[in-house]
């Protein structure tokens, strides 16, 4: 079982007033129309990585300019595989190119909380290419007293396209929702954010299929602390199909 690492990024605040985007202040618009200040693009890169902006939608944007998200501070946790692969094989003596021999992950959670609720936005970034190209799962535990206050939405980038799954699997505890790694891609990256509200832990996690497996067979799992990344437990034709990649977490008290 690998050992979970995780980087706690210090709070991030902007301090700046978001205000309805004027024309004479526009620094960036995307494919989906929408429309950004230059404070507002560097807000989504912090909260993601420098992809995130491309793939913001209107109802994100609404809801951060709405409830004055722009303005609070985020925090970050951060699960990078390359780390614990590094310190996986310190001091052994290991051939050159053993570090590479496995495409890494790194795995982001950023929370950014209003009046009422947090927004929850997770980053999987992958540093290359897998080998199998299946259905991965990405999804959440929201333990304690959490309600989801929102669609859960999920987005896949490659350098072929863009891929939006507005399908999450529900389950006593949480949901997951099902990405198909595409062939012959580049620059995978996956997105999902929603909303919560109350006092608990969000737990994240995303997991990659090292065989060849249907979408119905990804959603073969149950949502607990104790799964793989503190999030799934995979049963039935989806056991041992998982990577265990290790999870991210955040409190939530609202």
């Amino acid at each position: 079982m690998r050992k979970l690492v995780v980087f706690v990024l210090g709070i991030l605040t902007f301090n700046f007033i978001c205000l309805n985007v004027k024309a004479d202040d526009i620094y960036y618009t995307n494919a989906n129309n929408v429309s950004m200040t230059k404070q507002q693009y560097d807000f989504f890169v912090e909260l993601a990585d420098e992809g995130y902006p491309d793939v913001v939608t209107e109802e994100t944007d609404n809801k951060f300019v709405n409830n004055g998200l722009f303005t609070q501070p985020i925090e970050k946790q951060i699960y990078d595989e390359d780390s614990v692969r590094q310190q996986e094989i310190i001091p052994s003596v290991m051939p050159r190119g053993t570090v590479h021999e496995t495409q890494a992950k790194k795995l982001m959670l950023a929370k950014s909380c209003g009046s009422s609720f947090c927004s929850i936005t997770v980053t999987l970034d992958w540093k290359g290419q897998p080998v199998i190209k299946s259905w991965d799962v990405i999804g959440a535990y929201l333990y304690g007293n959490l309600t989801l206050n929102s669609n859960v939405l999920t987005t896949f980038t490659y350098s072929g396209g863009t891929i939006r799954y507005d399908d999450p699997y529900y389950t006593t505890g949480g949901f997951g929702t099902s990405v198909r790694v595409k062939t012959s891609s580049t620059n995978m990256r996956a997105y999902q954010s929603y909303d919560v509200y109350g006092t608990g832990t969000v737990f994240a996690s995303y997991q990659h299929a090292r065989s060849n497996i249907s979408k119905s067979t990804s959603h073969l799992f149950t949502i607990g602390a104790g799964g793989y990344g503190g999030v799934f437990y995979f049963y039935g034709a989806a056991s041992n199909v998982y990577d265990q990649m290790g999870g991210v977490n955040v409190g939530v008290s609202i």
